[in-house]
This record gives C-alpha cells, sequence and structure tokens, in this order.
C-alpha cells in the first residue's frame, strides 16, 4: 500500500501551506487583496464569504491553477510558482463544486485510480489503495460501475476518492455541499472529518453554505469580504459572537439562534434533532 513518505516528507511540512500576501487580478480590479493565513497539519478550515468575495479564486491559487500578480505560495515550503504540476499534484487534492466537472473514465474504479496511475504507482498497490479509500467512503459496490450511472451524492464521494486516493497533504473543496440537503450536508461532514483523522490531510473548503458552521464547530474559519480577509478565528467564536458574520453578508444558522432564544447551549447540538431532543426536555420539565 502506498504511503504519503513515498513521495513528499510529511515530517517537516507544518505548516501545510502559507499564503504570504497575495494580490490577484483577472483584469483591472483585484479580487485578492493582500490576502496571507497559514494551514497547519490535520487543520480544517472553512472559508467562508458571500458570492464574489474571492474564496473560489483563492483555492485555485493554492492549488497552483492561478498564478498571483503578487506574493507568494508555500506548499510544505515549497513555492508553488516553481513547481511543476506533477509535483503538486503528490501535495494536493482538489474537488470541484461540480462534481462531474472532473469525470471522464468510463468506470469508478479507473476515475479513483487515475492520479496513482499518473504518479507510476505499481497496479497492485493501486488496487490496495483504492479498496481502501472506497471502502472509507462506502463505495465498494460502485468500483466496476459507470460514474455517468451514479447519483449526484454518489459522484461527490467518487470525486472525493479520486482526490484523495494518494494521501495528499491537502484537500481543497469548492462549494462541496452546494445542492445537498441538511441530512447529507452532516454525512458530508461526517466524511470529511473521517479523511481528517484518517488520513491526517488538511483540509480547505470554500463556501458561502452558512449551515456547515453549525456541524464543523470546531473547525477554523477565515472570513472574506470583497477580496480581503475580514477575520481568522475558529468557528465555534464567530457563533457565539456572530456580528462578524451579519456585517458581511452571511446569515446565522437558524438552529444556532433558535438554541440562543431558547437559552440551549448550541455548542451541544450536532443537528436539528438533538435540538429537539433538548426542547422536548425543557418542555418535560416546565409540565411536571
Amino acid at each position: 500500500m502506498i504511503s504519503r513518505g513515498d513521495y513528499v516528507d510529511s515530517d517537516v511540512c507544518d505548516p501545510v501551506a502559507v499564503v504570504d500576501s497575495v494580490w490577484f487580478r483577472y483584469e483591472e480590479d483585484y479580487v485578492l487583496k493582500n490576502i496571507a493565513f497559514e494551514v497547519l497539519r490535520k487543520d480544517i478550515v472553512v472559508v467562508m464569504g458571500p458570492n464574489g468575495s474571492g474564496k473560489s479564486t483563492l483555492l485555485k491559487i493554492l492549488a497552483g491553477i492561478l498564478k498571483p500578480q503578487r506574493g507568494e505560495v508555500y506548499i510544505c515550503g515549497k513555492n508553488v510558482n516553481e513547481m511543476q504540476s506533477t509535483d503538486l499534484t503528490k501535495y494536493i487534492g482538489f474537488v470541484h463544486q461540480n462534481p462531474w466537472f472532473y469525470i471522464f473514465n468510463l468506470k469508478v474504479y479507473d476515475e479513483i485510480s487515475f492520479t496513482l496511475r499518473n504518479l507510476g504507482v505499481n497496479e497492485n498497490i493501486i488496487a490496495e489503495n483504492v479498496l481502501e479509500i472506497a471502502t472509507e467512503l462506502d463505495i465498494v459496490d460502485l468500483l466496476d460501475k459507470s460514474p455517468f450511472t451514479l447519483s449526484e451524492g454518489e459522484a461527490r464521494r467518487v470525486v472525493i476518492a479520486s482526490a484523495v486516493v494518494h494521501k495528499p497533504l491537502l484537500l481543497l473543496m469548492d462549494e462541496p455541499t452546494a445542492g445537498l440537503d441538511y441530512n447529507n450536508k452532516k454525512k458530508f461532514i461526517g466524511i470529511i472529518r473521517r479523511l481528517n483523522k484518517v488520513l491526517g490531510t488538511a483540509i480547505v473548503i470554500a463556501t458561502h453554505d452558512i449551515d456547515i458552521l453549525a456541524i464543523l464547530g470546531e473547525a477554523k474559519i477565515v472570513v472574506m469580504n470583497r477580496g480581503e480577509i475580514v477575520y481568522r478565528g475558529y468557528v465555534g467564536d464567530i457563533l457565539s459572537n456572530p456580528k462578524i458574520l451579519i456585517e458581511n453578508s452571511l446569515s446565522i444558522p437558524v438552529e444556532i439562534e433558535i438554541a440562543k432564544m431558547l437559552g440551549i447551549n448550541w455548542r451541544n447540538l450536532e443537528n436539528f434533532n438533538n435540538l429537539i431532543a433538548e426542547v422536548g426536555k425543557i418542555k418535560g420539565s416546565l409540565c411536571r
């Protein structure tokens, strides 16, 4: 089975990524302005902001897809501008917001194994790694199917498997919960947590989906607006004092608002089911 140490020196790689005073523009106006932050080993970082805030562009800068006009980006201490695309692939997995954007193989197995084949990994080791990640994501029964016959939820898991099968140090995800209902968002975040814990992969999620904050209370958060970082901290802290969300055209998760109105400690709530249970306890105590 392939390990990360086969092609990257992960033991000395912390922080995994550093964005140093990055400026970027497509045309005249800058869409990223003096962006600076870092991603540590095993971090989960939510990059949040309204549409047009620059978060998707930032992910593409981190992945080496776009090059900044000013500033530098480092992955494991290496300047991204000086790295070949094959070298970047060893360190980074990227998941586009549209799960069909990158799918092109005729079998799920071939889709997941594509990166490992490009890295020249032995077929027997490829098979072991594909089975390992397929088991982790509960898609073993899909390996012989065509990806074009899958549901969107299944396709998302296949794309995630393709992005992490080589055990990258950094996984970048652009609007991964778009189109998912609350229950499927919760399942998706469970997958993210497992990948972070089992593979030790740092994960950066760019999104404007406020619902995931109530599910990822332990994660770090970077809030962006108009190409600038306006807040860095932890999700739990910003939910306790959500003024920064409101000031940047972001709402507060509805279960957090309800919990606060009822005097319930929202940090103990993972979803509406827990909220209803807490409300039931209060109602029961009042009716005795």
